[in-house]
């Protein structure tokens, strides 16, 4: 009897475990970046519990995707793979910041062959952006990169 008891207790703990909260149910799980430019461009993510203007520095280890002309790109939050959402996230990080790069700028600028130890690139940032979950929220979690910004 004192077995079944365990093995009960054991299976309720596991099927309750397997069972996601309402929190992440609910949450987003994308930021939705749409490149409305006549160009491609290419997009840095930077998260950190303290961002002010002065954070606008590229980091070299840090991938910049490319985004087409008129394309768009989901950015996943960290923890996706855990049932986790952007909502999530902002417990975390006052912000979320989007460096926007000119993707033929940027590649011109970075030499894939040298290491980010042996270089110190100064590449332009086209935009950038720093948004609170407020700010996205509004925004109904798309940003929209225009060159007349």
């Amino acid at each position: 009897m004192k077995t079944i008891k365990i093995l009960l207790l054991i299976s309720l703990t596991l099927i309750s475990s397997a069972c996601p909260s309402n929190d992440d149910e609910t949450g987003h799980k994308y930021i939705t970046i749409v490149n409305n430019s006549n160009s491609k461009i290419r997009i840095q993510t930077v998260w950190s519990i303290s961002i002010n203007k002065a954070d606008t520095f590229w980091h070299c280890r840090l991938p910049a995707p490319i985004i087409e002309q008129g394309s768009n790109r989901q950015f996943e939050c960290s923890n996706s793979d855990r049932g986790e959402s952007w909502e999530n996230d902002f417990n975390a990080i006052p912000y979320i910041q989007f460096l926007i790069f000119d993707a033929e700028t940027y590649d011109e600028y970075r030499d894939y062959g040298v290491s980010c130890e042996e270089t110190n690139y100064t590449i332009p940032v086209l935009y950038r952006y720093q948004l609170k979950l407020e700010d996205l929220e509004r925004m109904n979690w798309t940003v929209v990169y225009s060159p007349e910004e």
